[in-house]
């Protein structure tokens, strides 16, 4: 009588007398002895360890995907900011540090760009208009520039709030891209 002993293998009269270490077996030599029953039984054990195999690194991204990892920027300081603000106002540095980088490319251009104007330009080219000078462009972008920078000392703790809600949470996976 052919049955099962340990996880399915043969009982100790079916065993052979000395394992063939090395020789080819397939597992389906022995399944040919089996019922129908433990022939289904074996084959969907088999298939059941390959897709767990399989599905080890797939379900690892799609955990990853799931929990969605973030990382926490540290707010910017105020302090650094007021100090950038008056040491390297011209570049706006202060806004590129709170990381309000097109509000700073044009604050820097109206300073670097009303600087190169003004050099080429002629210091005869100002407009007269109804006997008033009105200062030509280069004086304007400078005189617009000095206003934003004065004002900046007020707008720099609403652009550090603004930008710590907008930036402060990324995923990680935009974080090493």
């Amino acid at each position: 009588m052919t049955g099962f002993g340990r996880k399915g293998s043969p009982t100790g009269s079916e065993r052979s007398s000395k394992p063939q270490f090395g020789a080819a077996h397939s597992p389906s030599d022995n399944d040919q002895e089996l019922s129908p029953q433990a022939r289904a039984f074996l084959a969907a054990e088999r298939s059941r360890k390959l897709a767990e195999q399989s599905s080890v690194l797939s379900s690892a991204f799609q955990t990853a995907a799931l929990l969605q990892p973030t990382f926490t920027k540290p707010p910017k300081s105020l302090a650094l900011a007021y100090v950038l603000w008056w040491f390297g106002g011209t570049f706006a540095a202060h806004r590129m540090y709170l990381g309000a980088f097109r509000s700073a490319t044009t604050m820097a251009g109206f300073f670097w760009g009303g600087l190169a104007l003004g050099s080429v330009m002629s210091k005869k080219s100002s407009l007269w208009v109804g006997g008033v000078a009105v200062p030509p462009l280069w004086a304007a972008m400078i005189l617009a520039w000095m206003a934003w920078w004065f004002l900046d000392a007020f707008l720099i703790p609403g652009v550090r709030r603004r930008q710590a809600q907008v930036g402060s949470v990324q995923p990680l996976s935009r974080v090493f891209v």
